[in-house]
């Protein structure tokens, strides 16, 4: 009788400790999707997060890096760096291009991006970043926008020559 009761505490103890393991696991891997940043620093790091998924790899959010292959000047945006966050739940992207909030409804299809619904805040801003904003915007609305995803950068074709590239932040 006592090596049932020793071994029915040994099995029980067993099932203790592997199903609180388990749970451990499962909520420590589990995604949180409130954690979207906002504001994005000008200090953002420079180097784009490791990308695993390429299926998946545009659903993120990101940090313009360079414009036509140049990285625009400390002075380029003064209301903050533009960024853009691609939300594969709702197909929608929104962001900041560097004067105004924008906001729209997302399709993909292959490499192209079409925005329904686009609204943009309207915040004056002056300079640079007003042309870049209006660049991207036009791009947006003209449906001609696409992109590709390469060594962890976003490179989105707005057309008329412009390339943006993106580095992935969240």
């Amino acid at each position: 009788m006592k090596k049932i009761s020793t071994l029915l505490f040994v099995v029980i103890s067993f099932c203790f400790i592997s199903c609180g393991g388990s749970e451990e696991n499962s909520t420590a891997s589990s995604p949180t999707t409130n954690e979207i940043p906002l504001i994005v620093p000008d200090n953002a790091a420079t180097t784009p997060l490791p990308s695993t998924d390429t299926a998946t790899t545009l659903y993120h959010t990101w940090a313009l890096d360079s414009i036509n292959g140049k990285a625009p000047d400390s002075n380029y945006f003064s209301l903050g760096s533009p960024y853009l966050i691609f939300d594969s739940l709702k197909k929608t992207i929104a962001g900041f291009g560097g004067c105004n909030g924008i906001n729209a409804k997302l399709k993909v299809t292959g490499q192209r991006l079409a925005f329904d619904s686009l609204t943009v805040s309207s915040q004056q801003c002056k300079g640079q970043g007003k042309e870049f904003e209006r660049k991207l915007l036009a791009g947006f609305r003209s449906g001609r926008t696409t992109y590709k995803i390469q060594n962890g950068f976003l490179h989105l074709n707005v057309g008329g020559g412009s390339i943006f590239i993106l580095r992935k932040i969240g």
